[in-house]
């Protein structure tokens, strides 16, 4: 079970994650994809450190690593709107 400060922030970054495909939506995707990263990276620590699961971890550090990944595509080839 997970502490509840860990699971308030949680839905913290479900929010943003939520925000992120709002943003994609308007075309604004170094955004959309700058709130990705984080909240890979949140549940990638919720998924190491307190779950302890090797399969979580792999594929949020994944996601993490795309969003990253994303960042760095769209400041070498950003599509005009």
């Amino acid at each position: 079970m997970l502490p509840e400060w860990v699971n308030g922030l949680g839905y913290i970054m479900s929010l943003g994650a939520m925000a992120g495909a709002y943003l994609v939506a308007r075309r604004i995707p170094m955004w959309a994809f700058l709130l990705w990263s984080v909240t890979n990276l949140y549940e990638f620590w919720v998924a190491a450190f307190y779950y302890h699961n090797i399969w979580m971890s792999v594929q949020f550090g994944f996601f993490f690593l795309n969003s990253i990944y994303g960042i760095y595509s769209w400041k070498k080839h950003p599509v005009k709107t």
